[in-house]
């Protein structure tokens, strides 16, 4: 055939609009993170900024076997990052994700 049956799937970074909970800000009483770890108790973990995968047409058993945490200086974001290759054209292929 002369188009290939997969193709290689980017890497995909989402970002929350917030960068901090405000509510976890006053409740540990840091306006300011000083350190990763108080970056990371102000911010969404993967399980509560992202509900559900889908890649390829299928549900992701194990979300954080695919996201990986990225601190940047947009907060803290997730990357989507597989060796797996995009099988499906269209709506059906490729990466979807909910919230």
């Amino acid at each position: 055939s002369f188009y290939p049956s997969t193709i290689e799937m980017p890497q995909v970074t989402v970002c929350n609009m917030n960068m901090f909970l405000k509510s976890q800000q006053e409740r540990l009483n840091i306006l300011e993170p000083r350190n990763d770890n108080e970056f990371r108790a102000l911010t969404l973990d993967l399980d509560q900024f992202i509900f559900d995968t889908v890649f390829n047409d299928e549900s992701v058993q194990n979300p954080s076997d695919f996201w990986h945490e990225s601190l940047t200086s947009m907060g803290r974001c997730w990357d989507f990052r597989t060796d797996q290759g995009v099988q499906l054209p269209g709506i059906d292929g490729g990466l979807g994700f909910g919230k």
